[in-house]
């Protein structure tokens, strides 16, 4: 794939030029001094040293010089590899917008692409074994070929970014002054953030720290002025100088951008911290969390039963036709996944209840109507105990296969829920939905409408003739 993005570039100076023989202008008029093109930089593009090893002798680029917006770093230097970038090589160089690095190079030192504010991607040679590029974002590799650091998101680009699995330390300004990163899901495998990770991302207003996050580094999220939320996991042990500094007034007094608070478990290191540098005000005690990136199945320990570690969740999804039952006849869609827990890499099941939170299922599918059940034994495990509830979810002591149904079509008056017959449950809805703490879809709206009142709107009338229907009082509407 990069060696193809690489022949693109060339293809388009090769289609440029012959235009410009055929038209007599010169394409490249306004500037000739630069190419538009990604060009191989010669040994005068750089300052370099050579790096002090056993023979081969090997070199280590330490500033780049040249002019070129679109570079391919060569793999010799008057005949010595260039087999390390130095931190400072391309730091602020704000004209850059593409590098590519060769197989040649197995070093790097912390970001050397920090404030390259109009760099786009960052590729590597398919036959490097040290570093890795997956779409234009830079990663280190491990002995065994899986990815190790998150070394460069290009500072050029932004919207949202979803970590790859297996992502386990994000360097030292990785992702520092990245102007228009709006939001950022991080991989549960990542342990460790080094200073200036995230600082100053403006406006970065969404950030999902890993479940499993032990370190944060020192400003690793200093100066995130958008970001007004953030949930601290229970795994952190270290949280290092001025990590969540959120800027310094007239006074010298510190103070946080996080104004909606800062979520962490009760009683835990964190917790402490966080009284410690002064914001009882603005913590939120929360249940920890676990969450699979991937699917946005979340696990939360209500109750402290999960097991100190490195604990994760995992939730696949699942065909629902293969675990077709006669029980999804009553519903128009279903879903289904497989959750299991695992504490440092082996399965296990929990000491007690947890709650099972499912967060990717299309909007439409209303909690109301949503029912979930045991797909090993076909046990209705929440039948939505609370009509008023938020999110498809429950509440249950293990994990395993779960199939989720719901109804998008209402035709029976008085049923909410949608499962074809009125109930209590029904009542219970129509009374929340009359005093405004349920918000129906304008399908349940119409079925909830049982005294057929021209405005539409949902009163406790329509709530009381609906338990009146089913106590048995009327025996229709």
């Amino acid at each position: 794939m990069n060696t193809k993005r690489i022949l693109c570039y060339l293809l388009c100076v090769c289609i440029l030029t012959t235009c410009t023989l055929f038209s007599g202008t010169n394409a490249f008029a306004a500037d000739n001094t630069k190419s538009t093109a990604p060009v191989v930089a010669s040994a005068s593009d750089f300052q370099y040293r050579l790096v002090p090893t056993n023979n081969p002798q090997k070199l280590a680029i330490t500033k780049y010089t040249g002019t070129a917006t679109q570079v391919i770093i060569p793999s010799y230097i008057n005949g010595f590899p260039v087999s390390v970038i130095s931190a400072s090589t391309f730091k602020g160089n704000s004209n850059i917008t593409y590098v590519y690095i060769p197989a040649t190079v197995t070093s790097i030192s912390g970001n050397p692409f920090n404030l390259c504010t109009s760099l786009y991607a960052i590729d590597v040679d398919p036959n490097n074994t040290r570093l890795k590029s997956i779409d234009g974002v830079l990663y280190t590799l491990d002995n065994y070929g899986s990815l190790n650091t998150l070394v460069s998101f290009p500072a050029g680009r932004g919207g949202h970014f979803a970590m790859p699995y297996g992502v386990k330390k994000i360097e030292s300004q990785a992702f520092d002054h990245c102007y228009n990163l709006t939001s950022v899901d991080m991989a549960n495998t990542v342990t460790e953030l080094e200073s200036n990770a995230f600082s100053y991302c403006w406006n970065l207003s969404s950030l999902r720290l890993s479940d499993n996050l032990e370190i944060l580094g020192e400003y690793s999220l200093a100066y995130c002025r958008s970001l007004k939320y953030l949930a601290l996991p229970f795994s952190l042990r270290n949280i290092q100088e001025d990590a969540l500094l959120g800027g310094i007034d007239s006074q010298n007094h510190k103070f946080y951008y996080y104004t909606n608070g800062i979520s962490c478990v009760k009683n835990t290191y964190t917790y402490y911290y966080l009284r410690y540098i002064g914001l009882p005000q603005n913590i939120i005690t929360a249940f920890r969390t676990l969450t699979d990136a991937n699917s946005n199945v979340t696990v939360y320990d209500a109750y402290g039963v999960l097991p100190e570690g490195n604990v994760e969740v995992v939730a696949t999804p699942v065909d629902p036709t293969t675990v077709a039952h006669n029980v999804t006849t009553r519903f128009t869609e279903a879903y289904c996944y497989d959750v299991k827990l695992y504490c440092n890499g082996q399965e296990f099941q929990p000491n007690g209840n947890i709650i099972i939170k499912f967060n990717s299922l299309p909007e439409h599918i209303s909690p109301l109507g949503a029912k979930i059940y045991n797909a090993n034994n076909w046990n209705s495990i929440c039948v939505n105990g609370s009509p008023h509830t938020r999110f498809v979810g429950t509440q249950v002591n293990y994990t395993g296969r779960f199939l989720i149904l719901a109804n998008t079509v209402y035709n029976v008056p008085g049923d909410l829920d949608g499962d074809g017959i009125v109930t209590l449950f029904d009542a219970r809805a129509a009374l929340h939905a009359a005093s405004g703490t349920l918000k129906l879809t304008e399908a349940q709206a119409a079925v909830a409408n049982v005294d057929y009142s021209s405005d539409g709107k949902i009163t406790m009338n329509d709530a009381l003739r609906i338990l009146q229907y089913t106590s048995g009082v009327i025996g229709w509407f």
